[in-house]
């Protein structure tokens, strides 16, 4: 019987923070996008968690709990985006993107030793 390999701590934290924000950006931003809260100047950041909540964190999040190594690499490529982006944009929601890429970053090597 094959023993199944825990996946490693922060690549964990790193899924479950993409989950969160997915959660939070459907959960709460959808009903602000709706009601046309925001003003000019939470526009950006309103459409910025919705959008990156429904189409990438939520998946990404997911597949990288499932150990899929093809989640690993499109998620390093799309924060690398995302954080490119912010800092063009909106500094001040940089920590959305940026945690989980540092985590999953300090933790690549033990993530390849148990990914699929």
């Amino acid at each position: 019987m094959e023993e199944k390999v825990s996946l490693p701590i922060k690549t964990k934290i790193a899924a479950w923070w993409m989950i969160v924000i997915g959660i939070i950006g459907i959960g709460v931003v959808m009903p602000i996008k709706i009601l046309g809260g925001g003003g000019a100047h939470g526009a950006f950041a309103i459409d910025f968690l919705l959008y990156s909540s429904l189409f990438f964190f939520l998946p990404a999040g997911f597949f990288l709990l499932e150990r899929k190594k093809l989640a690993w690499e499109i998620t390093i490529g799309v924060f690398s985006l995302l954080i490119i982006g912010t800092l063009l944009f909106s500094f001040w929601i940089l920590i959305i993107p940026a945690v989980p890429f540092i985590f999953l970053l300090l933790d690549r090597k033990n993530f390849w030793k148990v990914a699929k």
